[in-house]
């Protein structure tokens, strides 16, 4: 399936409806048709999800086999999330004060981490959710 991901000079869409997302000081996500991932911006902490923390001036694909399809995409300033068509939720990027929901409290995640349900590094926490229809 070919992905519909619009350039347009510096302007970039998706015909995915909503699928595109971006933090002003953070990463921009676009979410094809396909399901497939394309990121770029700031990338201090790993929020890109491509493994290391070098800035992207253009839309770069994120190749991750992901647990389904990524039905939808979400960016903060230094973190990133994805949730699949299986109700996976994957997070990646700023993780200093455990945010992403991870075990690795205090590090950075430069790829897209599943976020376990039963996870104990949630315990105390403030949770988010996000529902099939946004």
């Amino acid at each position: 399936m070919k992905d519909d991901l619009v350039v347009s000079g510096d302007k970039y869409t998706s015909a995915y409806g909503d699928a595109c997302t971006h933090s002003d000081s953070g990463p921009a996500l676009a979410l094809s048709s396909s399901g497939n991932i394309y990121v770029w911006g700031d990338n201090y902490y790993g929020q890109l999800g491509l493994g290391d923390t070098t800035k992207r001036d253009n839309p770069t694909k994120l190749n991750y086999s992901f647990d389904g399809k990524v039905t939808k995409v979400l960016s903060g300033s230094s973190s990133s999330y994805a949730l699949t068509d299986t109700g996976k939720l994957y997070a990646w990027g700023d993780n200093g004060s455990g945010q992403l929901g991870l075990d690795n409290k205090g590090q950075d995640v430069t790829t897209p981490t599943l976020v376990s349900t039963d996870n104990s590094a949630m315990a105390g926490k403030k949770k988010i959710g996000l529902s099939d229809d946004g």
